[in-house]
């Protein structure tokens, strides 16, 4: 069916009403009666928008994987490979605005839904297309501390301004760290030098 403006907005409608009983009750409790009480719709234009409450949370992942692509894509710059003060800027402005809506997804795990995987697929996707990580090893590592950073904000409002610094730096010492146990000293000097090309001010 073509998603006229009418149809957006009562898909829309339809997943408030879904995360405002994600306040009330868990994801299991909750029924499509409930959905349709809350959203005030009937049970046939519910199923004209969505076959059940899990479909709901499928297009939320789809909506969340697009924003957070989005998202770290802003990140880049010209002339840097991230911007630490943007980052940080972006980040919180991001999450005044999503956090409530974030932390409930989270907390859920289907077959088809797993907010969490879904980060880190994306994330995987960013650093494979930039090309900067040598190994699997390295985008697995990398890919799941940027899972951990958002994670983070989440939990964290009052987050401190150069919590990106420190995250970075984190990273950077655990992954030389790695090299050095391995004695891969090449590897460890490209990694170095793509600090200097883009983490330099």
């Amino acid at each position: 069916m073509k998603r006229t403006n009418q149809f957006a907005r009562t898909d829309r409608d339809i997943v408030n009403a879904f995360l405002t009983l994600l306040d009330q009750k868990s994801f299991e409790k909750i029924t499509v009666a409930d959905i349709i009480g809350e959203a005030r719709i009937n049970r046939s234009t519910f199923y004209q928008h969505f076959q059940d409450k899990y479909a709901i949370l499928e297009l939320l992942q789809e909506t969340y994987a697009r924003e957070l692509g989005d998202l770290i894509n802003s990140f880049t710059t010209s002339d840097t490979f991230f911007d630490l003060e943007q980052i940080d800027r972006i980040m919180k402005e991001y999450f005044a605005k999503k956090r409530g809506e974030l932390k409930k997804l989270l907390a859920i795990r289907t077959e088809t839904v797993n907010i969490e995987k879904m980060m880190e697929e994306v994330f995987a996707e960013y650093i494979q297309k930039n090309h900067f990580l040598h190994s699997d090893l390295e985008l697995a590592m990398f890919s799941g501390l940027l899972v951990s950073f958002f994670s983070y904000y989440l939990d964290h409002p009052e987050i401190e301004d150069n919590f990106s610094s420190q995250l970075f730096t984190s990273y950077f010492d655990m992954t030389l760290q790695f090299f050095r146990m391995q004695d891969i000293p090449q590897a460890r000097e490209e990694f170095l030098a793509l600090i200097r090309k883009y983490a330099a001010p």
